[in-house]
């Protein structure tokens, strides 16, 4: 059952699912499998999501930076400081993510 809920992209009823079947029979290695399978592919997801926010607020906030700076806001010497530091913090913002998900 936790496969076909998976694949309906319900994966919260799918992990309840897989620890049924583990509760049932706690020998059960295909349940087992399946289980780590599935929270190692969700806990990527999140991770993704969590990668896409960051760096999406990040960009925006870059993107203002650079409207600032054509309607002459702040000066090119502060644009060149902020943009510097938003792009820095994307990279840092990526690795940190990306080094967090290896397993």
């Amino acid at each position: 059952m936790g496969r076909a809920y998976a694949n309906l992209k319900q994966y919260e009823i799918a992990e309840k699912e897989f620890e049924i079947a583990i509760q049932i029979n706690p020998l059960n290695k295909e349940a087992i499998r399946n289980l780590r399978g599935f929270l190692k592919l969700t806990n990527k997801t999140k991770l993704y999501m969590l990668q896409k926010r960051v760096i999406g607020a990040l960009m925006g906030l870059l993107l203002i930076t650079n409207i600032l700076f054509i309607i002459n806001s702040i000066s090119e010497h502060d644009l060149v400081l902020i943009s510097g530091l938003l792009v820095s913090a994307v990279t840092i913002a990526s690795f940190i993510i990306l080094w967090g998900s290896r397993s």
